[in-house]
């Protein structure tokens, strides 16, 4: 996600960029929030091995230059704005990718990791030590009553024979 002065761009894979905007679209209710799937009006180039001291995200007109790594960045803009880099080569970009440890999620891969499978958590996509719940705030999970064991821990003996409390 990179903020812009219009609002935000979501980079994704091209062919989950319109799957993404529906389901994003489900969410806007009344807000005064258009999502739309902008793949064939802007371009990207990666670029590689070159010194910028500027901001992690610079915008300059409509372009816009994201830093993807050390040393790495992204160039994105309207098609008709875009001139490719010198170093603008495809297969030499997802080497690079592959060697920073970012993944590349398409709609064939979308829903066959975890975050951790994917190194989410050294590129800073999502944070394990922050609690899902905050201390102190037990309105989200049922609390065991005084005496009773907490839910799917035990069972009661049937007629199988199996012991009061046996875990199951």
């Amino acid at each position: 996600m990179i903020p812009s002065p219009q609002g935000f761009l979501l980079q994704v894979a091209r062919d989950l960029a319109q799957p993404v905007a529906k389901r994003l679209a489900m969410f806007v209710l009344r807000s005064k929030v258009n999502i739309s799937d902008e793949s064939d009006a802007w371009a990207q180039y990666g670029v590689w091995d070159i010194e910028w001291e500027k901001h992690d995200v610079d915008w300059n007109g409509d372009v816009v230059t994201v830093r993807a790594g050390e040393r790495r960045f992204l160039q994105i803009g309207p098609v008709a704005q875009m001139n490719e880099p010198a170093n603008a080569d495809e297969v030499q970009w997802t080497l690079q990718e592959i060697r920073a440890g970012r993944p590349l999620i398409t709609g064939a891969t979308q829903d066959q990791f975890v975050p951790q499978m994917v190194n989410f958590e050294a590129l800073g996509g999502v944070d394990f030590r922050k609690a899902a719940i905050r201390p102190g705030d037990r309105g989200a999970r049922p609390v065991p009553r005084p005496g009773e064991a907490p839910h799917g821990a035990c069972a009661r003996a049937g007629r199988s024979g199996a012991a009061a409390g046996a875990g199951l």
